[in-house]
C-alpha cells in the first residue's frame, strides 16, 4: 500500500513538470501575462521588462532638447525608484599623500547623485523626460558636459507575499529539474526577487576637451551595448546567438542590465574608472572620448593612446596595425592596452552623411590568440607588492603571444606569471613594444592592468614608461 502511494507521488511530481514544460512551449508570453492580469494569482517569476530609448540619434550623445523615453511593462503591486548618477571626468587626488590615493579613488568611484524620482503608477506605464528634468538641475548648472557618463539604477520592490516566495521557489525547482532549463532561466523565466536593481546608461554630446591635453582615453562604449544587452536585459539579444552571426543595435536605444555597475557581473563602468584613475593622479587634463567618435587627427594630435579594459570591440578603421601605421612619423608615441582582450573582435559603426551614429554592427567571431580566465588557475611569480584585495591573479589573461603583421624593432618582457594549464610555464605580465618612435605596452592580465595604483612595483615601472616617452 505505502509502495503505490510513492508511485502515484512519482506520478504525480513528473506529471506536473511535464504540463508546465508543454504550457511553457504552447504559450510563452502568454502564460506569463497570465499572472500578471489576475490580481489573486501569485506572480511565480520574473517578467518585467524595461525599455529606454531616446528622440536622439545616440543615447550617449543627446542634445539638450533630447527627450528619454521609459517604459516599464509588468510592474504590478511593485514600487519603483529611479536614480540618476553622474561619473566625473576629474578627481581630485593631485595633492593627497600617496597613502591617501586608495581614498580618492574610492571617493571618485561613489559618483555624484543627481536626481531621484519615485514612480506610483503600478503595472504598465511610460513617462517621457527632458534632459534637464531627468538629470535634476544641479548636475546641469554647468554649461560645459564634465561628465564621463550619466548611468540611472532602477530600484524595483516586488512587495511579494509569503506565498508568492513559497510558490516561486517550487516553480523554479520544478523547473530546474528540466532539461531545458537553462532555456527557461534565461527567456523571462527567472525568480522574481523582493528587489531588483536595473541599470541603464546615457550621456550629453559635448564633453570637456582639453587642446593641450597630451593624453587620449578611448573609452569602449560599443562593450556597453553588447555585454551589458545579454543578461537581465528586454531590449535586444539572446545568450545564444550563433557564432559569426551579424546583428545590429541601434544606438537610440539605452543599454540595459540587471544589478548596478558596482554589483554586475561585467563591471565595465566600474574597473574602467580604475583605469582612469591611473592617468588623473599624475595629469588633470585628460581627453576621454567614446569609440565611435576616434578621428585620424585625435590619434596624431596625442602623444600617449589608453585602450582601457574591454576595447575588444574596434572599428577596422582603427585597428592596432592602422593606428600605428597612421603615427609613423610621429615623434615620440605610446599606445597602452590595459587589456589581453582588447582588438580582437570587428564592430562597424553605421553613421548618418553628418558623421551622427545609428548603430553598431556586431558579430561573434573566434579570438586568434588564447586568453583564459586566471582566476584559481594561475598565480604572480614576481613581487610585485600588491594590495591584499588584488594579490590573487583573475580576469582575462593571455597564453600565447598575439598574432600580427607588425614587425616589431624590439619586444620587452617584464614580471612573470604561470599557469596550471601550461604545465608552469613562465608568462610575461607585460610587454613592451617598439617600432620606430612608437612603443605599444601590453598588459596580458587584465587585474595588473588595472590594479596599477594598487602597487609600487606596477606604479614605479607605469610612471618611468611614460616618462621615457
Amino acid at each position: 500500500m505505502k509502495k503505490n502511494k510513492y508511485i502515484v507521488g512519482i506520478i504525480l511530481i513528473i506529471s506536473v513538470i511535464f504540463l508546465g514544460t508543454d504550457l511553457y512551449k504552447r504559450f510563452s508570453y502568454q502564460f506569463s501575462n497570465v499572472f500578471y492580469k489576475y490580481g489573486p494569482t501569485p506572480r511565480l517569476f520574473n517578467d518585467q521588462q524595461i525599455y529606454i530609448n531616446t528622440s536622439s540619434n545616440n543615447i550617449l550623445s543627446l542634445k539638450e532638447n533630447s527627450n528619454i523615453y521609459l517604459s516599464f511593462k509588468n510592474f504590478d503591486k511593485s514600487q519603483v525608484e529611479l536614480n540618476i548618477f553622474k561619473v566625473s571626468l576629474t578627481m581630485d587626488i593631485q595633492d593627497r599623500h600617496p597613502s591617501q590615493y586608495s581614498r580618492g579613488i574610492e571617493a571618485f568611484s561613489k559618483d555624484k547623485k543627481c536626481n531621484s524620482i519615485k514612480f506610483n503608477n503600478g503595472d504598465n506605464f511610460l513617462k517621457n523626460y527632458e534632459i534637464k528634468e531627468l538629470i535634476g538641475t544641479d548636475c546641469h548648472k554647468n554649461q560645459l558636459n564634465d561628465a564621463l557618463i550619466y548611468y540611472g539604477e532602477i530600484k524595483v520592490i516586488n512587495n511579494l507575499s509569503k506565498s508568492e516566495i513559497i510558490l516561486s521557489s517550487f516553480y523554479e525547482k520544478l523547473l530546474s529539474l528540466t532539461k531545458n532549463y537553462h532555456k527557461f532561466s534565461n527567456h523571462k523565466h527567472k525568480k522574481l526577487k523582493e528587489e531588483e536593481f536595473y541599470t541603464f546608461y546615457f550621456n550629453l554630446d559635448k564633453k570637456i576637451f582639453y587642446n593641450h591635453s597630451n593624453t587620449l582615453f578611448i573609452l569602449p562604449t560599443a562593450t556597453f551595448f553588447d555585454h551589458l544587452n545579454l543578461e537581465g536585459s528586454f531590449n535586444h539579444t539572446s545568450n545564444f546567438r550563433a557564432k559569426n552571426e551579424y546583428f545590429f543595435l541601434p544606438s537610440n536605444i539605452s543599454p540595459i542590465h540587471k544589478k548596478s555597475h558596482m554589483r554586475n557581473e561585467v563591471k565595465l563602468l566600474q574597473k574602467n574608472k580604475m583605469i582612469y584613475a591611473i592617468y588623473l593622479k599624475n595629469n588633470p587634463y585628460i581627453n576621454i572620448i567614446y569609440d565611435f567618435e576616434l578621428t585620424d587627427n585625435m590619434i596624431l594630435d596625442h602623444d600617449i593612446i589608453v585602450f582601457p579594459w574591454h576595447y575588444e570591440y574596434y572599428d577596422k578603421k582603427y585597428s592596432l596595425q592602422n593606428i600605428i601605421n597612421k603615427n609613423k612619423d610621429s615623434y615620440k608615441k605610446i599606445i597602452i592596452s590595459h587589456s589581453p582582450s582588447n582588438f580582437s573582435r570587428e564592430v562597424n559603426f553605421v553613421k548618418d552623411q553628418f558623421n551622427n551614429l545609428l548603430g553598431m554592427e556586431f558579430t561573434y567571431n573566434e579570438n586568434e590568440y588564447k586568453i583564459v580566465s586566471a582566476r584559481k588557475k594561475c598565480k604572480f611569480i614576481s613581487d610585485l607588492k600588491l594590495d591584499k584585495r588584488v594579490s590573487e591573479i583573475e580576469g582575462y589573461t593571455l597564453l600565447e603571444e598575439k598574432n600580427n603583421q607588425i614587425n616589431w624593432d624590439t619586444n620587452d618582457t617584464f614580471f612573470n606569471f604561470k599557469c596550471e594549464t601550461t604545465n608552469d610555464t613562465l608568462h610575461p605580465l607585460i610587454n613592451k613594444k617598439k617600432i620606430n618612435n612608437i612603443t605599444l605596452l601590453e598588459f596580458n592580465n587584465a587585474l595588473a592592468g588595472r590594479s596599477i595604483l594598487r602597487s609600487s612595483i606596477l606604479e614605479n615601472f607605469f610612471t618611468e614608461t611614460l616618462r621615457e616617452n
